[in-house]
């Protein structure tokens, strides 16, 4: 009895209380996992999310960094760099030149993400076979299937395993965050700020969001936030005051090597060390997503306004190892391509006047001799549009919810404690930095994707500034004065599920489907791919989709016919083309385009097929390469060079 007696007081006043808390919120927050995953849970959606997919499983297979995902600006400038130093350019030069008749060398994407990817592929077993005979993957046909066709089999398609495999891993490295965070925000403020702040992270919608899109978003959240926790380190390190403290820890009779100076430079030693790591994860951040190097500034600013008198050398270590690290990749693509991000250093010329939506990427030859006034006009006029618009409604939705204005103002709050002061600086910089970066390097994904792409770059201070929030939320709490204690913990509480309710409302609707259709359907981009060997290629209005599922080399589709005959005549046979709802999101987007487009156009030559059809000549028109039409899904368009499809994998 005395022992039954013992546990209770233990589990009601002693350690075992801390212990029932930490269990509870270990099921909850399992219960919530579980419960995405399985509503809200849904396949890539995203060009960007399927090409890292598609990078990493190319390095699993020891096929380097190179890319099944063909962009015709890719094409011209490996053409390009090849004409002017055919020397440099070797092994790759002369006969193939664009690199088609092998793999076909990436020039938009950094490589930390897709390596990481591939190391994944390695681990786990991942079947790139679409599953229709396990529940999980697929369920009984009926109501909300893409076509008619599809109800009359026992299963249908609903989730893409190496999608879902992906997303796990995402998720697993957002509750790594959320735990950096919340020993972080200990650190900084006290306990219940962590508390209530890991609590409003974990949610945070648009971060869930993030973590089921396959994208990188969440690595480069994790990376930025170890590079706080650096500095927060390094300013804890190289404050003056820690000389001070550790003078006045030494005694004061003793020999003349005296301990200050010895705390004095291990303390300088080890400053060098938080700074250098910095640096390396500004480095690892870029070679993650490019625009991510630009945060080197505020590192920069960060350790000259408040390292003291070592700032100089603290500085230049962390410049040095920042370069260390993003040089070597920097040459790699300079080298294959002559420029330094490959197709990514034009973005700041996309999606602009000059080049509108995704022209440039889909262009086998684009004019890129621009005049300097007209780069410079065509930058600022891009900053000045896309700026306002994030003003106006990126940072008062920071975070995806209505509070990221209210946690904004939090940074500008003044705070009693130096570091918190300091970090808080340094986040504001970076929320500058950011915004501008983002403005530049603005292209079509964001615009295919508002919320949720990879440009999105604020959404990486959110674990941060949810901190500062929440010290704000809890400041103002603590004014108001009210005769009832309970009244504070509904007013939190209340706040909690405002700023949750998107979360909340996502589990709650539960009617999504994780199939992202139109335009993408794997099963049936596998059966389109199923025409065309490994080794042949494809084009596509969504090659991202047909090199991840369909595992096969496609070529993004051509601004013109005439480029189509340019890449089937001079440089590799085009075995099918593969149209879907896509292109009529862009082809037909306006009639007045396509009366432009004329006979070169595409939607010229779908009309007629069409017409064709219609008449009972099903196909395209005689001078075409491709002669077979191919009967598939409402929206799909497919003719291919074969009229039938291969029926074993293997001669693929």
């Amino acid at each position: 009895m005395p022992k039954l007696q013992d546990l209770i007081y233990w589990f009601e006043e002693g350690g075992g209380k801390v212990w029932l808390r930490i269990v509870a919120s270990v099921l909850l927050l399992l219960l919530i996992v579980l419960s995405y995953n399985w509503f809200c849970f849904r396949n890539m959606a995203t060009q960007e999310a399927m090409d890292y997919a598609q990078l990493g499983r190319n390095m699993a297979e020891g096929k380097g960094f190179t890319t099944l995902f063909v962009r015709p600006f890719s094409m011209c400038l490996l053409e390009n760099r090849a004409a002017r130093n055919p020397v440099l350019t070797a092994p790759w030069d002369s006969a193939d030149p664009a690199r088609l008749q092998g793999m076909h060398p990436d020039l938009a994407n950094a490589p930390v993400y897709p390596l990481i990817l591939a190391g994944l592929m390695k681990l786990l077993p991942f079947d790139y076979q679409v599953d229709l005979t396990h529940r999980f993957w697929s369920s009984s046909a009926g109501r909300g299937t893409p076509d008619s066709e599809e109800t009359s089999q026992a299963r249908r398609f609903r989730r893409y395993q190496p999608d879902f495999i992906i997303s796990g891993f995402n998720q697993l490295v957002f509750l790594v965050v959320a735990t950096l965070c919340f020993f972080l925000c200990r650190r900084l403020f006290d306990g219940q700020t962590a508390v209530f702040s890991t609590v409003l992270l974990l949610g945070t919608d648009l971060l869930w969001r993030f973590t089921v899109s396959g994208l990188a978003t969440i690595v480069l959240v994790l990376i930025f936030s170890c590079l706080v926790w650096c500095l927060v380190r390094l300013d804890e390190t190289s404050s003056p005051g820690k000389e001070q403290d550790a003078s006045e820890a030494s005694p004061k009779p003793g020999p003349p090597v005296n301990r200050a100076g010895f705390a004095c430079q291990v303390n300088k030693r080890t400053a060098l060390a938080w700074a250098a790591l910095a640096g390396v994860l500004v480095g690892l951040g870029a070679l993650t997503r490019y625009s991510f190097g630009w945060l080197i500034i505020p590192v920069l600013v960060f350790i000259a306004l408040f390292t003291g008198r070592n700032r100089l050398a603290l500085g230049l270590v962390a410049l040095v190892a920042f370069t260390m690290i993003f040089a070597p990749w920097i040459i790699r693509n300079v080298r294959v391509s002559g420029a330094p991000f490959g197709t990514a250093t034009y973005a700041i010329v996309e999606n602009s006047g000059l080049f509108p939506a995704n022209t440039l990427q889909r262009s086998l030859d684009p004019n890129l001799a621009l005049p300097g006034l007209l780069f410079v006009k065509l930058s600022w006029s891009k900053l000045l549009s896309n700026g306002s618009r994030i003003i106006q409604n990126d940072l008062p939705r920071l975070g995806g919810t209505w509070a990221g204005s209210f946690f904004v103002v939090g940074l500008l709050m003044q705070l009693a404690e130096r570091r918190t002061r300091r970090l808080g600086y340094f986040l504001g910089i970076c929320l500058a930095v950011l915004a501008a970066v983002q403005a530049l390097g603005e292209t079509h994904l964001s615009a295919e994707s508002p919320d949720v792409n990879s440009e999105n770059l604020l959404v990486l201070l959110v674990p941060n500034i949810w901190m500062y929030g929440t010290n704000f939320f809890f400041r103002l709490l603590g004014r108001f004065d009210t005769p009832l204690p309970q009244l504070r913990h509904l007013i939190t509480g209340g706040f909690a599920a405002l700023v949750c309710l998107p979360m909340i409302l996502a589990l709650l609707a539960a009617n999504r489907s994780p199939v992202v259709f139109p335009p993408y359907y794997p099963p049936s981009i596998q059966t389109a791919a199923g025409f065309v060997k490994r080794n042949e290629l494809m084009m596509s209005d969504i090659p991202w989709a047909v090199a991840w599922y369909g595992h096969s080399q496609c070529v993004w589709l051509t601004q013109s016919k005439r480029d189509f005959f340019t890449i089937n005549d001079s440089q590799k046979p085009i075995r099918a083309l593969y149209l879907t709802h896509a292109t009529g999101e862009g082809v037909f987007e306006s009639f007045d385009q396509w009366i432009r487009a004329g006979d070169e156009g595409w939607g010229d030559f779908i009309m007629s097929c069409l017409l064709r059809k219609e008449q009972g000549k099903p196909g395209p028109p005689p001078d075409f390469p491709l002669e077979f039409w191919q009967k598939g899904r409402p929206l799909d368009f497919l003719l291919t060079s074969r009229e039938k499809p291969l029926m074993d994998a293997d001669t693929r």
